[in-house]
């Protein structure tokens, strides 16, 4: 998926999640995905300090599963006394930053907020932009640390493994990590065709499960690149 296609596909993707709840975790994968990164969030409020903070909507997921959890726990505990929220919530309008950019060096030591609850979000050396909402409402977006998976080459398997394009694109990103969900929320697929493609790689591989390809793909991989 060339860079303009996925930005279209995420677009249209976060317009159906604002409408319907059950389709955030697809939009996640995709931005995630596209930016190569473990997870985001997206957090809607309005104030600028502590003391008239409010905060309306907070969304945190990690490769299509919510992090509700661990977000729960750094809004309760860390984020009341995290030193770089006052200055991320004054960015200017579509200021992109690095996490790390919101704190002194001192803090990025010494910071329980830094150090604690963003280790626990995987967002310590993820990005953050802001954004000004209607009626006065501050709208952040987070993507989470770099995923630490390493990037197959698709079109190298196709052309080692003799697959068409789509299915070196699904083996490879089955190699790397992926459901089949996460797998058609990216190239926006359907699950069945993702699952017709699998059966069909096996085919042309004889091989009858997931490892077995796997194992195929890894080695293809780990070939000397000419």
């Amino acid at each position: 998926m060339n860079p303009d296609d996925a930005f279209e596909r995420i677009l249209e993707s976060l317009y159906e999640a604002a409408l319907d709840d059950a389709r955030w975790p697809a939009a996640s994968t995709l931005v995630e995905e596209s930016v190569g990164a473990s997870g985001n969030a997206l957090i809607v409020g309005e104030g600028y300090d502590d003391d008239d903070l409010r905060i309306y909507f907070a969304r945190y997921l990690r490769r299509s599963e919510s992090a509700q959890h661990e977000a729960r726990e750094y809004f309760d505990t860390y984020h009341p006394h995290d030193e770089g929220m006052p200055r991320l919530r004054r960015l200017p309008h579509g200021r992109l930053v690095s996490v790390r950019d919101v704190y002194t060096e001192e803090e990025l030591k010494t910071s329980p907020a830094y150090n604690e609850g963003l280790r626990s979000l995987g967002s310590r050396n993820g990005l953050y932009v802001r954004f000004d909402g209607p009626d006065g409402l501050r709208i952040v977006w987070g993507v989470g640390d770099p995923a630490r998976r390493a990037r197959i080459d698709a079109h190298r398997v196709a052309k080692t493994l003799g697959l068409t394009p789509s299915e070196g694109r699904m083996a490879a990103l089955l190699a790397e990590g992926l459901r089949v969900r996460e797998i058609a929320a990216a190239q926006g697929w359907s699950e069945n065709y993702v699952r017709w493609l699998i059966q069909q790689v096996y085919r042309k591989q004889g091989v009858s499960g997931q490892v077995a390809l796997v194992r195929q793909v890894l080695a293809v991989d780990a070939l000397p690149k000419r």
